[in-house]
């Protein structure tokens, strides 16, 4: 029998990175997403983009049309 991949599931707790069973729930394996993890994913793609593209922003619009905007800034240097 060929198994499901896993994939990523939003729930009214948070994100899972699980397989979902017939009857909707999931997996007795699933991980629950830390809000850490997410961060690092995000950054480490952020950090991918910038270098690939030569931008230091991205413009992303979710579903319900809002916009958001992520930048990167270099810290100015600290003064002795």
């Amino acid at each position: 029998m060929k198994q499901k991949e896993i994939e990523l599931y939003r729930r009214d707790d948070g994100f899972y990175a699980a397989r979902q069973l017939k009857d909707g729930s999931l997996s007795a394996d699933a991980h629950k997403v830390t809000a850490e993890e997410i961060m690092t994913m995000f950054t480490e793609f952020f950090g991918d983009y910038c270098r690939e593209t030569g931008d230091q922003k991205l413009l992303m619009q979710d579903a319900e049309g809002r916009l958001f905007v992520t930048m990167r800034v270099e810290p100015k240097p600290t003064q002795k």
